[in-house]
């Protein structure tokens, strides 16, 4: 948990001061119309495949960093992160298949966690598909090889936590609501 000092030495130590060789660490964040931080490095899905499908032998451990919060907060821990750290953003047609495949009922940004979000200034783009943290990794994770039942439960968890905050603030579950 980022913050306590014992884990922050953790993470550091695990995770930053650690050979390239032996470790990739991304860190999962989307761009801004394709822009992603002059000073950060970017990392495609097709190189990150490529890492985890080395056939000379030396391919290293791929780490997947999901930073999850407020946008302002994310914003503030990505920008913690040593620069030399390369960021993964999801092609928007990747984002696009997987939220028809995915959804059960699409709202107007797409994202599960949309009915519980406020109309803050991310979501002000006509036509923009925002996604949670969740579905995010899911999506990579589909995308480097993980069973589509996997993701599918993994995305179940995210539903349900919906429907409790939605049932906890008064509104209907997804599940009356059919």
């Amino acid at each position: 948990m980022k913050g306590l000092p014992e884990h922050d030495y953790q993470i550091k130590q695990d995770y930053f001061d650690q050979h390239p060789a032996e470790k990739l660490v991304v860190v999962l964040w989307p761009s801004n119309e394709g822009k992603i931080s002059s000073v950060s490095p970017t990392i495609s899905l097709q190189e990150l495949r490529s890492e985890l499908s080395s056939s000379s032998g030396q391919s290293r451990k791929v780490v997947i960093m999901a930073v999850d919060g407020t946008w302002r907060n994310a914003r503030r821990m990505v920008g913690r992160l040593p620069s030399h750290i390369p960021r993964l953003d999801l092609p928007p047609q990747i984002v696009s298949e997987c939220m028809k495949h995915y959804q059960d009922k699409p709202s107007k940004s797409g994202s599960l966690l949309a009915p519980l979000r406020s109309q803050g200034p991310s979501q002000r783009k006509q036509g923009e598909s925002l996604v949670c943290t969740a579905e995010a990794v899911v999506m990579v994770l589909l995308e480097l090889g993980m069973n589509s039942k996997d993701g599918e439960a993994i995305l179940d968890l995210a539903r349900t936590k919906v429907d409790l905050v939605r049932r906890y603030r008064g509104h209907e579950s997804r599940a009356e609501s059919r």
